[in-house]
């Protein structure tokens, strides 16, 4: 079914009275982005070098859409005060490749 609306048939949207919703957001943590070329191994690894923390692999972060899932590499350092978490923002190749 096809619907159409001329010029004429819409409410004048300008007469309108118009609400803005504003909602403030409080997060408990701190995001960060890094933008390499870099594995994420080798990105845990340049990390833990130069910041002197202890980055380690743990299960990949698993995402499950309707007919297939993505896999995420996942490292985490616990520190006493905080805890960094490195997430890659692609799914892992071989992942993808077996989804498509």
């Amino acid at each position: 079914m096809l619907f159409t609306i001329s010029k004429n048939d819409h409410p004048d949207f300008s007469k309108m009275k118009k609400n803005r919703l504003e909602i403030e957001y409080s997060y408990d943590f701190e995001l960060l982005g890094l933008t390499t070329s870099a594995k994420s191994y080798k990105l845990a690894w340049e990390l833990n070098r130069t910041l002197n923390i202890r980055l380690t692999r743990k299960a990949d972060l698993v995402i499950h859409a309707r007919s297939y899932q993505l896999n995420y590499s996942f490292h985490e350092h616990e520190g006493q005060v905080n805890t960094l978490r490195l997430f890659r923002n692609k799914p892992n190749e071989t992942e993808l490749a077996r989804n498509l």
